[in-house]
């Protein structure tokens, strides 16, 4: 006798402790799509840091006047930092939405 069961959106059928049954073509369509364009967005934001990188290298060797590596190094970090940033204050902004509904 199969059991039904649903999970974060998606229904898979489970015959006594067998594996689920594989999400629709459309389903695996939407995830690769969102694969998809986490990936090129990630690849954008690098491409852009190393834009970003080159133009202040360029101008801190002839701010300098010698080639070295400074400050500019740092821009590296940046994509990580925005990102843990944007997701705690998603997360607060969560919570906060959660309190102000309860107290409503």
């Amino acid at each position: 006798m199969p059991v039904a069961e649903k999970s974060a959106g998606m229904a898979s059928i489970t015959i006594l402790g067998a594996w689920p049954i594989a999400p629709s073509v459309s389903e695996r369509e939407n995830t690769m799509r969102i694969k998809t364009d986490r990936l090129i967005k990630a690849i954008m934001i690098m491409a852009l840091t190393a834009i970003t990188y080159e133009i202040a290298h360029h101008q801190s060797v002839a701010w300098r006047g010698y080639d070295a590596v400074g400050g500019e190094l740092l821009i590296w970090i940046l994509p990580a930092a925005i990102w843990a940033v944007r997701s705690t204050v998603a997360d607060w902004v969560t919570e906060i939405r959660a309190i102000w509904e309860e107290g409503k």
